[in-house]
Order: C-alpha cells, then structure tokens, then sequence
C-alpha cells in the first residue's frame, strides 16, 4: 500500500450490489448512468462513491430470509400439485384399461358361454 491510501472495503460488482437492495442488475446500471458513472455490465465493480450514492437512494432488504422460504414453499407445493396431478391420472389410465378389460370379458363370456 502506498504512503497516503486508506484501506477501503473489497469492491463490490454490481450483481452484488443489485442483489443486496434487491433490485435488477439492469436498473442498478441505469441508476449510476444517470449519475454520470461508467458501468459497463454487472460484473463492473462499484467504487465507494457509487455505493454511498446508491445506498443513500435505495433501503437494504432485510427480510430476504423470509422471501426464501416463501420461494421455496410455493416451489414445494407445485411439485406437490404436479405429484399429485400425475398420480390421479395415473390412477385414471388404470382403472380406464380395468373397465376395459373387464367390458372384454364380458363381451367374451357372452358371446361363448363356458362350457361345463
């Protein structure tokens, strides 16, 4: 480190940065290109001035834990749905090929009656 320099925080890319204040990379970089930054993508790293302007304009996410499992739930309950859906037809082709089988049968025994 040279003679002068403040230690300063590990930069931040803008994918990181977007995702802490859950908003999109895409907005985060038309925010700082309003403001005059030069960001080229989501892997451009901020600066310390680019991340004081963008946390004085947008409140960290505190309750991202409990988005996750919120997410994660609907996902469980749609796989649970789709178990179930799949089952119930599953259930449906069986008994339909058991109707069937059986209306067979029947159709057999009454054009041949079992000889005894």
């Amino acid at each position: 480190m040279k003679s002068g320099e403040t230690k300063t925080m590990k930069k931040k890319r803008i994918y990181q940065v977007a995702k802490e204040f859950n908003i999109s990379n895409e907005a985060l970089i038309d925010f700082l290109h309003d403001r005059n930054f030069k960001v080229r993508n989501h892997m451009a790293p901020l600066t310390d001035e680019m991340y004081a302007i963008v946390c004085q304009n947008y409140q960290k996410e505190d309750v991202e834990t409990s988005k996750e499992p919120d997410y994660k739930r609907r996902i469980q309950e749609k796989r649970e749905e789709e178990e179930a859906r799949r089952q119930a037809e599953e259930e449906a082709e069986q008994a339909a090929a058991e109707a069937k089988l059986e209306n067979d049968l029947e159709a057999r025994l009454q054009k041949e009656p079992c000889p005894d």
